[in-house]
């Protein structure tokens, strides 16, 4: 909506630099900012150089920026578009979605920063109430979208806290349908090699500190296996094991050795609760390859 408004108002020809001599002027802007003398400014007709500089990395690099990296690291993506996954990594994509992210904050902080300190009253009245008469109607908006912000964050926070799979729910509604799209698409494997594979098996959360988990990482795990074969693993909640990471799972999906026999077979609820294999396939798309 912000982009559409900005192209078709024209307001995208005042975010941007027009002439070179913009480069030097925000060297001298930037001196007197940090010498705390603050230059000419007025906003309303126009924006200084280094103003105009700051709008535009953040709205014509980092914003589509943080977009595109966004979507570079989901994995049901990457596999589906594979010219773009070859190039823009998951890793890569991660890497540069978290400098945005400090560009993000490095510009909000000095921005809400500047606004209070070199006019407050007449820049919220610039941005809030669209007026240049020095009124206080910019700064009472203001302070009440501040009010209904810190509200609506106090009272979700508790909600989301005790209804965690509601907000699941919700969240899921929301992208839902875009997530059943790709996933309906042509789910062929992404150019992966050898070297994109790690030969670790990373965890998430800390290690088990059970007696029986202690023994078999004594004996390196020799009896753990990752399938419900006779006299191999089989789901360890549903035998009473012990913890272990299971490779293909999601978290904390646990096995160990079955008893040799030939009719060892999971009970019928194995796999059958919140947060097992079948739940975190349910709610986190079943379709995607692990």
């Amino acid at each position: 909506m912000f982009y559409v408004l900005i192209f078709t108002t024209g307001h995208w020809q005042r975010l941007i630099p027009t002439t070179w001599d913009t480069v030097p002027n925000a060297a001298s802007v930037a001196i007197q900012y940090l010498s705390l003398d603050w230059p000419a400014d007025n906003g309303w007709v126009a924006y200084n150089s280094l103003q105009l500089f700051a709008y535009t990395v953040t709205v014509f690099v980092a914003g589509p920026l943080a977009v595109i990296t966004g979507l570079g690291m989901s994995p049901a993506l990457s596999t589906r578009f594979r010219r773009i996954s070859s190039v823009l990594s998951i890793q890569t994509a991660r890497s540069l979605h978290f400098l945005v992210l400090v560009w993000f904050l490095l510009f909000i902080v000095i921005h809400v920063a500047l606004v209070f300190a070199t006019g407050m009253r007449a820049n919220l009245d610039h941005m809030y109430a669209s007026r240049d008469d020095g009124s206080w109607i910019g700064f009472w908006i203001f302070a009440a979208s501040m009010v209904v912000v810190i509200v609506g964050w106090v009272a979700a926070t508790p909600l989301t806290l005790r209804h965690p799979r509601l907000v699941q729910r919700v969240g899921y509604a929301l992208i839902g349908p875009a997530q059943r799209l790709f996933e309906h698409l042509d789910a062929r494997p992404g150019q992966y090699t050898e070297k994109d594979i790690s030969p670790y098996l990373w965890h998430n959360g800390k290690y088990p500190d059970s007696a029986d988990y202690q023994a078999l990482r004594d004996n390196d795990f020799r009896d753990y296996g990752d399938h419900p074969r006779p006299g191999r693993a089989v789901p360890g909640r549903a035998l009473g094991g012990v913890l272990l990471p299971g490779r293909g799972l999601g978290r904390g999906h646990l096995l160990r050795r079955a008893p040799d026999r030939a009719d060892a077979q999971p009970p019928h609820d194995a796999g059958l609760r919140h947060e097992r294999y079948n739940q975190d396939h349910e709610f986190f798309g079943y379709r995607q390859s692990l």
